[in-house]
């Protein structure tokens, strides 16, 4: 995240305290705890969102050095360790049903900059507690509209 970046989620963390909406706090927080923590474990930008039906959505960037090795399919291993992760340090649990992470490319080509998203996988919450490789429960294009 650049210095805009973090300034303006400061901003926004500010603004939602002020209007005192402990639910949005509570969410935001949560959010923003979890970015610095899969900074520092990971090593690279990953956004968080947290949908309104119980999805925490992760976006993991691939360097543009390894954007070519990137297919849809192979990074399942490095999305589990993402999703469980992310289970662990996330703290806004309630109503959460599942995790979806997916990694995003961007391909120059002369003036044009083409983004591309690739499915990591989706997990359950309960399989993601219970089980050490938890099946997929559903692809992550079909739950984050990523295809």
């Amino acid at each position: 995240m650049t210095t805009r970046g973090v300034a303006a989620a400061v901003l926004i963390a500010l603004v939602l305290m002020s209007v005192g909406c402990a639910d949005l706090r509570r969410t935001f927080g949560a959010e923003v705890a979890l970015y610095s923590a899969l900074q520092v474990q990971f090593r690279g930008p990953i956004a968080v969102v947290r949908s309104a039906n119980g999805v925490l959505m992760l976006s993991v960037e691939v360097p543009q050095s390894e954007a070519k090795k990137v297919m849809p399919g192979i990074d399942r291993e490095r999305a589990l360790r993402i999703a469980k992760f992310a289970r662990a340090h996330y703290t806004d649990t309630i109503g959460l049903r599942s995790i979806t992470v997916f990694f995003t490319t961007r391909t120059d080509s002369g003036v044009l900059h083409i983004p591309h998203s690739y499915p990591g996988g989706t997990w359950s919450i309960i399989s993601l507690d219970s089980e050490p490789d938890p099946a997929q429960t559903e692809s992550a294009g079909q739950s984050t509209g990523v295809r």
